[in-house]
């Protein structure tokens, strides 16, 4: 709509200009001046057309969705016979593998298109379908497979891609964190968008009985960002780790497209930071490699300022957001908070520390079995 309303208003602004240009009044100029008017009239009233025709369109299927979705994934007249994976979990992985990877590769627009359509599935309300299973993994039991938008399946569908495929795949990611950013940011617009009982995608416990069921908390929620936020660099860091070029290149193309979103927690940049930095110095013996890597390492440098500590990024927010939606694009301009070089040299300032606390003690660093990582864990029952 706004585009529609933007290149109306542009035309007018041109017909209105025409109208009052007498700098020529010669007949012939004048005749121009009249086709060139006419040709823009026109096109408004082509614009004006064909923006009713969107809206129309845009409404029906929105009304058909709404009629439909109870019926996409409906497992009520399914054989009663023991399942090993559980269906929601199945309708999940089907939907990866089946609908959204293979359309968000395709190109940018399919990309953006397949994040913003489970972002409306979620909307919808869509019966039998957990967002936050997508968003989170899907789990073959025999054959212990696991499924992660923001794990494994990062490293397989990097690997596999082209180039251009790869940067694709940013584009879905980033439009993924940034609907999740949006969340993170508001807890009023958390708890209108993403639970309720029309809105079951962010179900911890399903049940058919509306007073059992249990919502992932906003508190929860944030926690599970910065798990999903660890798991990115679990990928990244793999990739980044690996002698294989296709694995280098297309993980340089994937952060390019995150650059605003992601990382956002400072020892995640640090570990970045170092692995690319590696990649951009001696290091690495292929050009093309090192010139990409040399480039995302100043933006990535650049972007640091706006790093923030593992336990402000999981914690309950007491004032700003993190990350505005009008400067996701600018992760320089956010407030400085303590960067991945400081954090060990800086003590925490506390005016009017309570019993029991150390003003000097250095910034809290989550340590986790061999990988150096805090996770925070929720339960969901599926």
């Amino acid at each position: 709509m706004q585009a529609y309303t933007h290149e109306v208003s542009k035309l007018a602004a041109e017909i209105k200009k025409r109208d009052a240009d007498r700098t020529d009044t010669t007949p012939a100029t004048l005749q121009r001046r009249r086709r060139e008017r006419e040709q823009l009239q026109s096109l408004v009233e082509q614009l004006n057309q064909e923006f009713k025709a969107q809206t129309t369109t845009f409404q029906t299927t929105k009304s058909r969705l709404s009629k439909e979705k109870d019926f996409w994934f409906d497992w009520d007249n399914l054989p009663s016979v023991r399942e090993t994976i559980p269906p929601r979990n199945k309708t999940v992985l089907a939907i990866l593998q089946h609908c959204i990877i293979p359309r968000c590769l395709f190109g940018p627009n399919d990309a953006t298109f397949s994040a913003k359509f489970v972002r409306e599935m979620h909307r919808l309300g869509t019966k039998n379908f957990s967002s936050l299973t997508l968003y989170d993994k899907v789990n073959a039991c025999k054959s212990s497979l696991t499924t992660q938008i923001f794990v494994n399946l990062n490293e397989t569908v990097i690997f596999t891609c082209t180039n251009k495929e790869a940067e694709n795949y940013g584009r879905f990611l980033r439009e993924v964190l940034i609907e999740l950013m949006r969340w993170y940011n508001d807890k009023s617009v958390y708890e209108k968008e993403a639970v309720g009982y029309s809105l079951p995608g962010f179900l911890k416990k399903w049940s058919a009985n509306p007073s059992e069921m249990v919502y992932l908390q906003y508190e929860e929620f944030r926690s599970v960002m910065f798990k999903w936020h660890k798991n990115l660099t679990m990928a990244f860091r793999s990739c980044l780790e690996s002698r294989d070029y296709m694995h280098v290149r297309n993980t340089l193309a994937v952060l390019e497209k995150l650059v605003g979103l992601y990382p956002l927690v400072d020892f995640h940049g640090a570990i970045l930071e170092e692995k690319v930095a590696f990649i951009a110095g001696k290091g690495e013996t292929r050009g093309d490699l090192q010139i990409r890597a040399q480039g995302y390492l100043a933006i990535l440098r650049k972007s640091s300022k706006s790093w923030v500590t593992a336990a402000k990024f999981s914690s309950q927010p007491k004032s700003a957001n993190l990350m505005a939606p009008s400067n996701i694009s600018t992760p320089s301009s956010t407030p400085r908070i303590l960067s991945p070089r400081t954090t060990t040299q800086t003590t925490m300032s506390v005016q009017k520390p309570s019993s029991g606390l150390n003003p000097s003690a250095l910034p809290f660093k989550p340590q986790a079995e061999g990988a150096g990582y805090f996770t925070p864990r929720y339960h969901t029952n599926k």
